[in-house]
């Protein structure tokens, strides 16, 4: 039957839960199920699905996103989007269009921001939060001009899975063995996996395991209907294609991310942990091409966020006048931002509509030349007492009330001290 990325010795049940259980009897019911279907009701089940659930951010959740850790990141996405504004001939109205709004601090730190402009940016932004886990968001219809914005939105899409056996690429399904779900290869559920393949298929040694998301063509006809002159805006981790799907990753993508802790197993916590998938942007390209846009760049978000000017705000905290300790906090918080082993090495890719040659500060020199000069920007924010935010700082010196020492002995070099740009 060829081998699974699983074990059933790792994933026998202990405690099963109200989803695992309704996951079980569709199996017994219905038969084997895709990966994608297993996703799609683990994290979006109305009722008992991951994201039906609160708090899933926050230090006792199971991850914490960029704009959770800091309001910096939120109001350096205005910037950018205040430059697109420009370029578009700063339009009376401007569309910003967010999916998968979860919490909506994004949302809140961006609005924010804006305010702080001169030049009218504010009043003529209109801000629409869709989230992915409420009802249907796909649906939505804007035909606006202005910029859709995902974060960490398309690594969430359901994803189906697939091994290659005798060098035929063989679908892994969800079924029950033996008392417990595991998976099992069989015939693709769609051609589309196959197609998407085929032109790497030659290079896959028998073993090898990845994940297709099939999602990334009806999202790109959502965004394409919201927008008809415009930009969109994509922060997720992920590869092309090529390195996607290269000899490196043998056993895919999936990840399973369960109180702040890492693995690959899918099978346990069900409805309890996150599960996600890295991105083919060169899938992701695609998608939007088919539907009129055109890629402008990528690059990490790391060094999006330096052209529009978080490093320059980093080093200025010592000079702020503000307790050592809410320094240290908000340093932290912004190297883990930047960090290019995490946060930072995030891809932040770009796309235009019915746009000419436009050139953008936050993403590297490309093919229309270097970006143009940037608008003066406001002062960047400091952390607040915002509920949604992550509080790194406390979370990892929580008797640190208030210090005299030096940076380094109090939280050494990896947290506050060499700037992580450099």
């Amino acid at each position: 039957m060829g081998r699974s990325l699983f074990s059933q010795r790792d994933h026998c049940p202990v405690n099963s839960s109200i989803l695992e259980t309704k996951i079980r009897t569709r199996i017994r019911s219905e038969g084997r199920i895709t990966f994608a279907e297993f996703m799609e009701t683990v994290l979006y089940d109305p009722e008992d699905g991951y994201y039906a659930a609160t708090a899933r951010v926050s230090e006792s959740g199971d991850f914490f996103t960029s704009p959770s850790a800091h309001p910096a990141f939120g109001a350096l996405i205005c910037v950018q989007l205040h430059e697109m504004w420009r370029v578009l001939g700063s339009p009376a109205e401007f569309a910003v269009i967010e999916y998968g709004a979860g919490s909506g601090v994004l949302a809140s730190d961006i609005q924010a921001h804006a305010s702080r402009f001169e030049s009218g940016f504010d009043r003529a932004m209109t801000y629409t939060a869709l989230d992915r886990a409420s009802a249907a968001p796909m649906d939505h219809t804007l035909d606006a001009v202005g910029c859709v914005i995902s974060n960490e939105l398309l690594d969430a899409f359901p994803a189906h899975r697939f091994v290659v056996t005798d060098g035929t690429v063989k679908e892994l399904w969800v079924v029950e063995r033996d008392g417990v779900l595991t998976e099992e290869p069989g015939q693709l559920s769609h051609p589309a996996i196959g197609d998407r393949l085929e032109p790497l298929r030659p290079g896959l040694p028998d073993g090898y395991t990845s994940e297709v998301n099939l999602g990334l063509g009806p999202w790109a006809e959502s965004v394409s209907r919201n927008i008809r002159k415009g930009f969109v805006l994509t922060i997720d981790y992920g590869y092309p294609s090529r390195q996607y799907y290269s000899l490196e990753r043998t056993r895919g993508t999936l990840r399973c991310y369960y109180r702040h802790t890492l693995n690959a197993n899918p099978f346990q916590h069900i409805g309890q942990q996150d599960l996600s998938v890295h991105v083919d942007f060169t899938a992701l390209d695609e998608a939007l091409s088919d539907v009129g846009f055109s890629a402008v760049g990528i690059t990490v978000q790391a060094d999006f966020l330096a052209r529009l000017g978080i490093r320059e705000f980093r080093k200025q905290l010592d000079s702020s006048g503000n307790p050592r300790r809410k320094v240290a906090a908000n340093r932290m918080a912004i190297d883990q931002i930047l960090r290019r082993d995490g946060l930072g090495a995030f891809k932040v890719a770009i796309h235009s509509k019915a746009v000419d040659c436009p050139r953008l500060t936050g993403l590297a020199s490309t093919e229309s030349g270097e970006p143009a000069a940037p608008a003066p920007s406001p002062p960047l924010p400091l952390l607040d007492d915002d509920p949604r935010r992550v509080r790194l700082f406390e979370g990892a010196y929580p008797q640190a009330t208030e210090f005299t020492g030096t940076w380094d002995e109090l939280l050494g070099v990896d947290a506050v001290g060499e700037d992580p740009e450099e």
